[in-house]
């Protein structure tokens, strides 16, 4: 390996004599370099429903590569970008493990985040950008690239457009014309009549006595695409399902014309209530960890300021923000555990003699209706006892990955099996679909969050100088960042050059420095995000959720206020989801849905 690069030692004696590393990582991209085609707007380019964080960077504002502005366009920038992420996946699939205990448990996992989060950020992803072309495998081709998702954070992942627009997603009732319950289905081995997974059908084309069963019946088909993603949506089922039951059971609700109009009244009055419970938990349960504290503590007050106008919302329009969609909100890849113990069938070992039993990354990607329609539906030992994800037993938890510009070998080995001709890896694919949306360069969006952020920002040594009260123009990440490629870089076998890694210091794709600045800012050890990542993420989420008001309901106000005001506003009655306002967090939501998703017992592996 050591032909491929130099030592740690002659790459760090060689950077002022070859790089000249302080004046270039102090210069700002050329003012007057020309702009790209259509890159201020995203319409301009193809990209309908999507737009930049803030506002349109300017060109010097702009992601860079040799302090040019990047132009997917351009074949032979384009060419030398795949060649830069390609060095730098490479550098982070090759980061080793961090070693040690804590917490009874390896220095490799974060105890205070359970892998349940992993997997509802992927679900929460799909909430709020629905489109069917992929950036990183488009070869630099945007056009037809657009969100088709008109408001976020409203479990259309899960509704659809509702029982007329999306029937398949819903369970026919024969007693009433309107379908207001979503469909559940049976696993293949378990004959009690629990219905654990999501439903699975079968068209006309597939031949009688075929094993197969290769169509999700559920409102967004990228909800199946895993066993983990899939059984999720089997949770947030079961909650609409048992919310409809208790109002059709409740015979003190004021009567209407026809049954017609009491399950329509029923189905919106569950539906309502169920987008504020999952609010709630984002709220509530999953920013408090993912958030840099000091973030959480300004954004949950509610007091701002934000960086974003989010008052389109009041009128259902929704662009999505590319340096959060493809940018930030990456971060969660790097929580990605290599394996998973799904229930008591399929646990860890518990002595270095006993049997692993648990699921590779590997075959949990392969689980579903598209890649094993004759597997379909799964079988009992797939389904998941949600208190090993949400939990905190160190003897049968599943804990997410410490966030960090790192990926466990497996995963990507994982990855490389399901990758397109001419592709790459996960961190690869996330890298290049970053910078293909001509985003703002790091630097850049430091400066402008730090003109209504500055003391925030200023908490981190690695946004802001305090030894000279300099703003990011001095980018203070380059001293560990150089460190640290520079130990990767003796670790891969197409190691990067000295102007590589110069490039990399001087305008870091954001998915990466998101990472890096999670595990290296002061106090973060990678159990959260650094300063930056949580203010693009905290401004986006907390925005959303206090703009956008469902039924004009104060989004600040606690769940039980909520929603007795739902009751009110769609039931005309009073405190009749008063059984849903003890749903706080993720295990009490567990354990409201009860049997419904407990883990059958006495089955036998």
């Amino acid at each position: 390996m050591s032909g491929h690069g130099s030592s740690r030692a002659r790459f760090l004696s060689n950077i002022p004599k070859t790089l000249n590393l302080r004046s270039l990582l102090e210069a700002d991209v050329d003012p007057l370099a020309a702009r790209a085609p259509g890159a201020g707007d995203p319409r301009q380019r193809g990209m309908a429903g999507f737009r930049h964080f803030i506002r349109p960077p300017e060109p010097k504002e702009r992601f860079a590569v040799a302090r040019r502005p990047f132009d997917p366009a351009d074949a032979q920038q384009f060419t030398q970008v795949q060649d830069l992420m390609h060095k730098l996946a490479d550098m982070i699939e090759a980061a080793p493990i961090p070693a040690g205990q804590e917490d009874g448990i390896s220095a490799w996992f974060n105890r205070g985040l359970p892998s349940g989060f992993t997997y509802f950020m992927q679900f929460i992803a799909h909430d709020m950008v629905s489109s069917s072309l992929t950036l990183s495998r488009s070869e630099a081709q945007t056009v037809g690239f657009a969100n088709q998702r008109r408001v976020p954070l409203r479990l259309d992942a899960i509704y659809g457009g509702g029982p007329a627009v999306c029937p398949h997603a819903y369970q026919p009732d024969p007693a009433v014309e309107l379908r207001t319950r979503l469909r559940l289905g049976r696993t293949r081995d378990d004959t009690s009549g629990r219905l654990r997974d999501i439903a699975r059908g079968r068209d006309t084309t597939v031949p009688d006595g075929s094993p197969l069963y290769p169509e999700a019946l559920i409102a967004d088909p990228r909800n199946d695409m895993h066993a983990l993603i899939s059984q999720m949506t089997v949770l947030f089922h079961h909650l609409h399902n048992a919310a409809v039951e208790t109002l059709a059971r409740d015979k003190s609700l004021p009567p209407t014309a026809n049954s017609f109009a009491a399950a329509q009244r029923n189905f919106f009055a569950a539906q309502c209530a169920c987008i504020l419970i999952y609010r709630h938990l984002i709220r509530e349960d999953l920013l408090p960890r993912i958030l840099h504290p000091d973030v959480y503590a300004v954004y949950r007050a509610g007091s701002g300021p934000f960086l974003e106008d989010w008052t389109g919302l009041e009128e259902d329009i929704w662009t999505a923000p590319l340096e959060f969609t493809h940018g930030v909100m990456r971060f969660g890849h790097a929580m990605i555990r290599a394996k998973y113990s799904f229930n008591e069938l399929t646990t860890f070992p518990d002595s270095p003699a006993a049997p692993d039993k648990s699921f590779n990354f590997t075959d949990i990607m392969r689980f579903n209706s598209d890649l094993r329609p004759d597997q379909m539906p799964l079988l009992t030992k797939w389904t998941v006892d949600w208190h090993r994800f949400f939990g905190d037993d160190p003897k049968t938890g599943n804990f997410s990955v410490r966030l960090g510009p790192w990926t466990h070998r497996q995963l990507e080995f994982s990855i490389e099996s399901q990758k397109p001709p001419g592709g790459g890896s996960l961190i690869y694919r996330d890298l290049l679909g970053s910078v293909m949306t001509c985003p703002w360069s790091v630097n850049a969006l430091i400066a402008e969050i730090a003109r209504t952020h500055g003391d925030l920002i200023a908490g981190s040594s690695l946004l802001y100088d305090d030894t000279t009260a300099q703003l990011p123009t001095a980018r203070p990440w380059a001293k560990p960042m150089s460190d640290w490629l520079a130990q990767q870089r003796n670790r891969v076998g197409h190691a990067p050059t000295d102007e590589d890694i110069a490039a990399i210091i001087q305008d870091p794709p954001m998915p990466f420095f998101v990472r890096f600045e999670a595990a290296h800012a002061p106090g973060a050890s990678g159990k959260h995000l650094g300063i930056f990542g949580s203010i693009v993420m905290a401004d986006t989420l907390f925005g959303v959720l206090n703009q956008d008001r469902v039924l004009g309901i104060d989004p600040l106000a606690d769940l039980d206020v909520q929603l007795k005001a739902v009751s009110r506003i769609a039931l005309d009655a009073d405190d009749k989801l008063q059984a849903l306002s003890g749903i706080r967090d993720f295990n009490s939501l567990i354990d409201y849905l009860g049997d419904a998703v407990a883990f059958p017992s006495g089955l036998n592996g």
